[in-house]
Protein backbone atom coordinates (compact mmCIF):
# COMPACT_ATOMS: atom_id res chain seq x y z
CA UNK A 1 0.00 0.00 0.00
CA UNK A 2 1.11 3.39 -0.79
CA UNK A 3 -0.56 7.31 -0.78
CA UNK A 4 0.31 10.78 -2.46
CA UNK A 5 3.67 10.83 -3.62
CA UNK A 6 5.56 14.22 -4.32
CA UNK A 7 8.02 14.42 -6.17
CA UNK A 8 11.01 17.32 -6.06
CA UNK A 9 12.83 18.82 -8.69
CA UNK A 10 15.73 15.98 -8.91
CA UNK A 11 13.23 13.48 -9.22
CA UNK A 12 13.37 12.34 -5.76
CA UNK A 13 9.94 10.71 -4.36
CA UNK A 14 8.91 10.78 -0.89
CA UNK A 15 5.69 9.15 -0.11
CA UNK A 16 3.27 7.38 2.70
CA UNK A 17 3.50 3.56 2.69
CA UNK A 18 3.34 0.53 4.18
CA UNK A 19 5.64 -2.83 4.09
CA UNK A 20 4.67 -6.80 3.49
CA UNK A 21 5.78 -6.84 6.99
CA UNK A 22 3.67 -4.00 8.38
CA UNK A 23 5.80 -1.21 8.55
CA UNK A 24 3.78 1.89 8.06
CA UNK A 25 5.31 5.35 7.23
CA UNK A 26 6.79 7.49 5.29
CA UNK A 27 9.43 6.32 2.70
CA UNK A 28 12.14 8.26 0.21
CA UNK A 29 12.77 4.96 -1.94
CA UNK A 30 12.15 1.67 -2.68
CA UNK A 31 14.26 -0.02 0.23
CA UNK A 32 11.86 -0.13 3.26
CA UNK A 33 15.16 0.18 5.66
CA UNK A 34 17.27 2.54 4.01
CA UNK A 35 14.45 4.94 2.22
CA UNK A 36 11.94 5.12 5.33
CA UNK A 37 11.90 8.42 6.54
CA UNK A 38 9.75 8.01 9.76
CA UNK A 39 7.69 5.00 10.93
CA UNK A 40 4.22 5.47 12.23
CA UNK A 41 3.15 2.84 14.94
CA UNK A 42 2.39 1.84 18.50
CA UNK A 43 4.53 3.14 21.58
CA UNK A 44 4.98 -0.54 22.13
CA UNK A 45 6.28 -1.14 18.53
CA UNK A 46 9.18 1.57 19.46
CA UNK A 47 7.89 3.49 16.65
CA UNK A 48 8.51 8.06 17.43
CA UNK A 49 5.05 8.61 15.57
CA UNK A 50 1.81 7.35 16.51
CA UNK A 51 0.52 9.07 12.80
CA UNK A 52 1.77 10.51 10.06
CA UNK A 53 -0.13 11.86 7.04
CA UNK A 54 -0.44 10.59 3.86
CA UNK A 55 1.03 13.91 2.13
CA UNK A 56 4.59 14.32 2.54
CA UNK A 57 6.20 16.78 0.40
CA UNK A 58 9.92 16.61 -0.35
CA UNK A 59 12.13 19.64 -1.86
CA UNK A 60 16.14 18.81 -2.21
CA UNK A 61 16.41 16.48 0.48
CA UNK A 62 14.27 17.75 2.79
CA UNK A 63 10.99 15.88 3.61
CA UNK A 64 8.14 17.53 5.38
CA UNK A 65 5.17 15.84 7.04
CA UNK A 66 2.30 16.14 9.90
CA UNK A 67 2.96 13.49 12.39
CA UNK A 68 0.96 12.81 15.96
CA UNK A 69 3.40 11.80 18.69
CA UNK A 70 2.54 9.08 22.01
CA UNK A 71 1.86 12.31 24.12
CA UNK A 72 -0.66 13.87 21.94
CA UNK A 73 1.43 16.45 20.28
CA UNK A 74 1.01 16.92 16.71
CA UNK A 75 3.54 18.98 14.77
CA UNK A 76 5.50 19.49 11.20
CA UNK A 77 8.72 17.30 11.47
CA UNK A 78 11.28 16.74 9.00
CA UNK A 79 12.50 13.22 9.58
CA UNK A 80 12.69 10.00 12.10
CA UNK A 81 13.51 11.76 15.56
CA UNK A 82 10.61 13.72 17.07
CA UNK A 83 13.21 16.34 19.06
CA UNK A 84 15.93 17.04 16.65
CA UNK A 85 13.61 16.71 13.34
CA UNK A 86 10.79 18.90 14.61
CA UNK A 87 9.78 22.06 13.17
CA UNK A 88 6.16 23.69 15.22
CA UNK A 89 4.47 21.06 17.14
CA UNK A 90 1.39 21.74 19.62
CA UNK A 91 2.61 22.54 23.20
CA UNK A 92 5.42 24.60 21.95
CA UNK A 93 5.94 28.17 22.45
CA UNK A 94 5.29 30.94 19.35
CA UNK A 95 4.98 34.60 19.70
CA UNK A 96 4.58 34.31 23.28
CA UNK A 97 1.63 31.79 23.70
CA UNK A 98 1.48 28.06 23.16
CA UNK A 99 0.88 26.62 19.88
CA UNK A 100 -2.68 24.90 19.76
CA UNK A 101 -2.32 23.78 16.20
CA UNK A 102 0.01 23.67 13.79
CA UNK A 103 -0.62 22.20 9.84
CA UNK A 104 1.62 22.13 7.29
CA UNK A 105 -0.01 21.58 3.43
CA UNK A 106 1.66 20.44 0.49
CA UNK A 107 3.33 22.92 -1.93
CA UNK A 108 4.56 24.72 1.64
CA UNK A 109 7.97 24.24 0.99
CA UNK A 110 10.20 26.03 -1.12
CA UNK A 111 13.99 24.91 -2.69
CA UNK A 112 15.83 27.32 -0.08
CA UNK A 113 14.38 24.83 2.12
CA UNK A 114 11.89 27.23 4.27
CA UNK A 115 8.50 25.44 5.82
CA UNK A 116 5.37 27.52 5.89
CA UNK A 117 3.17 25.90 8.88
CA UNK A 118 -0.26 27.05 9.63
CA UNK A 119 -0.52 27.68 13.88
CA UNK A 120 -2.61 28.58 15.97
CA UNK A 121 -1.95 29.86 19.59
CA UNK A 122 -3.91 29.57 22.86
CA UNK A 123 -4.80 33.37 22.78
CA UNK A 124 -6.63 32.98 19.67
CA UNK A 125 -4.45 34.08 17.12
CA UNK A 126 -3.68 32.47 14.14
CA UNK A 127 -1.34 32.56 10.99
CA UNK A 128 1.09 31.25 9.01
CA UNK A 129 5.02 30.82 10.47
CA UNK A 130 8.01 30.62 8.05
CA UNK A 131 10.20 27.97 9.24
CA UNK A 132 13.93 28.51 8.45
CA UNK A 133 17.12 25.61 7.94
CA UNK A 134 19.59 27.04 10.02
CA UNK A 135 23.25 25.69 8.78
CA UNK A 136 25.27 23.65 9.99
CA UNK A 137 28.29 25.04 11.92
CA UNK A 138 30.75 23.15 10.16
CA UNK A 139 29.02 24.90 6.43
CA UNK A 140 29.10 28.31 8.49
CA UNK A 141 32.88 27.53 9.00
CA UNK A 142 33.40 26.39 5.59
CA UNK A 143 31.85 29.19 4.43
CA UNK A 144 33.47 32.02 6.44
CA UNK A 145 36.75 30.15 5.04
CA UNK A 146 36.12 30.11 1.03
CA UNK A 147 35.12 34.12 2.09
CA UNK A 148 38.46 34.47 3.54
CA UNK A 149 40.29 32.33 0.92
CA UNK A 150 38.30 35.10 -1.74
CA UNK A 151 39.77 38.26 0.09
CA UNK A 152 43.36 36.67 0.64
CA UNK A 153 43.08 35.90 -3.72
CA UNK A 154 41.74 39.16 -4.15
CA UNK A 155 44.73 41.44 -2.06
CA UNK A 156 47.32 39.58 -3.65
CA UNK A 157 45.93 40.48 -7.28
CA UNK A 158 46.23 44.00 -6.10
Amino acid sequence: MFASPAINDAGRVVFYGETDNGVKGIFRGPDPAADLVARQGTVASGAPYLTVDNYPEISGDTVVFNATRANGANGVYTGPDPIADRVLVTGDTLFGSHVTFTQFVRGGINDLGQIAVAYRLEDGRSGVVIASPVPEPGAAASLLASAGLALLTRRRRV
